[in-house]
């Protein structure tokens, strides 16, 4: 089984997987965050961007299932096995994460892994989640068929195709005894998947719509943060966590200043603010890379705020300073003009990290209610990308 495998693969060197950041966004208010972990499926095998492949039809299969937007992150190496998962797990920040969906055991099935090995190691990975405390639900993705591949159709792949059943046998029967986990079988289309793409975009749409169908009813009802200010207090960094620190700012040409330079304009004319600013983290201090509006950002005070909400997962909004807690603590009110309005989100890394934040910024206060969240966190993504364009590295290995 070894030597054929070893065979088999090599003939797959030339199909494409996708480059780029390993993250799909779709719009929308409030949101849901999953992650998506492991090999196979994961991967993005016949695609050449993360958006055509699971991710990105994830997403969008949520978004039309609930009307909220999502994030879809991702942790894919072709070479994982199940027992490298809590490694990968124990470094994700679940905390962030609504939903876990996990796609192993390929490798497993065509090796003849141990049965009693399998149900040990997928025990430890369902452990690392709950002990993580972050009420994520669990999505246990079953081995896809394996000899709808056409390098694995063959007689022994025959016998792998056997032994991945067992193996989801196994998973089904301990996904079936935790609450917040659910098995969704892979089917896969009818006939041989072409030799040089293993996998089609509407393949991919397919196996979304049916995890999908297993994350959503898992999901919490009704709006992701109650209340009617968002803010970190709400939405804070699990036990441990912190906004990193004395982290290096992202390198910025000319050709890139003036791309976050239209982005913070945009920001500033579509919220009708004072001013906007994108603000990150460079070591032991904050960096505003673009302003739009006036020089607020420059006093201690609204460096407060945006340490603030770098704290934050989601997005930070105070309708009126004057009469939100934290704004009047003598720490934050120390020095510099009081703005009465302020709205921020988070700027990720390639890695996952919070960096800084896309804000607004207005001397009046506005009702936190009526503040348009969805299109906020669209230009801080938009932030993102610029920032990501030249570290495409991240979380997701396809080799």
């Amino acid at each position: 089984m070894a030597a054929w495998v070893t065979y088999a693969e090599g003939r797959s060197h030339r199909i494409p997987r996708p480059a780029g950041p390993p993250q799909c966004h779709t719009a929308g208010p409030d949101g849901d965050r999953v992650l998506i972990v492991g090999s196979g499926p994961a991967v993005g095998w016949g695609v050449h961007t993360h958006d055509l492949a699971l991710p990105g039809a994830l997403a969008r299969a949520m978004t039309a299932r609930t009307g909220r937007a999502v994030t879809v992150d991702l942790i894919a190496d072709s070479d994982m096995r199940l027992s490298d998962l809590p490694g990968h797990l124990r470094e994700a920040k679940l905390w962030r994460y609504d939903a876990i969906v996990v796609c192993i055991g390929a490798n497993e099935a065509l090796h003849l892994a141990n049965p009693r090995h399998w149900r040990r190691d997928y025990a430890a990975v369902i452990d690392v989640i709950r002990s993580s405390d972050t009420g994520a639900v669990l999505v246990a993705a079953g081995i896809p068929p394996i000899r709808s591949i056409d390098i694995f159709d063959s007689v022994l792949g025959s016998v792998a195709a056997a032994h991945a059943d067992r193996l989801n046998d196994i998973t089904a029967a301990l996904c079936a005894d935790d609450p917040r986990a659910c098995f969704v079988p892979i089917e896969a289309r009818s006939g041989r998947s072409r030799i040089d793409r293993h996998r089609s975009p509407g393949e991919y749409v397919r196996w979304a719509t049916v995890l999908c169908a297993g994350i959503v009813p898992m999901l919490p009802c009704g709006p992701r943060r109650p209340g009617g200010r968002y803010s970190a207090a709400t939405d804070t960094p699990g036990p441990g966590e912190a906004a990193p620190r004395h982290v290096a700012a992202p390198m910025v040409d000319d050709p890139m200043a003036a791309r976050l330079q239209y982005i913070v304009d945009r920001a500033r004319d579509a919220f009708d603010t004072d001013s906007a600013h994108i603000t990150v983290l460079d070591r032991d201090a904050l960096l505003h890379l673009a302003s739009a509006g006036s020089s607020f950002p420059a006093t201690a005070r609204a460096d407060r705020f945006c340490s603030r909400a770098i704290l934050s997962t989601t997005a930070t909004v105070i309708g009126d300073a004057m009469h939100d807690d934290w704004a009047r603590e003598p720490a934050a009110t120390a020095d510099g003009e009081l703005p009465r309005f302020f709205a921020a989100f988070p700027i990720e890394s390639a890695t996952g990290q919070t960096i800084g934040v896309l804000s607004v910024v207005d001397a009046a206060p506005r009702p936190a209610a009526e503040f348009d969240i969805g299109l906020l966190r669209e230009l801080a993504i938009q932030v993102q990308v610029e920032l990501w364009q030249d570290d495409h590295r991240g979380v997701a290995r396809s080799a």
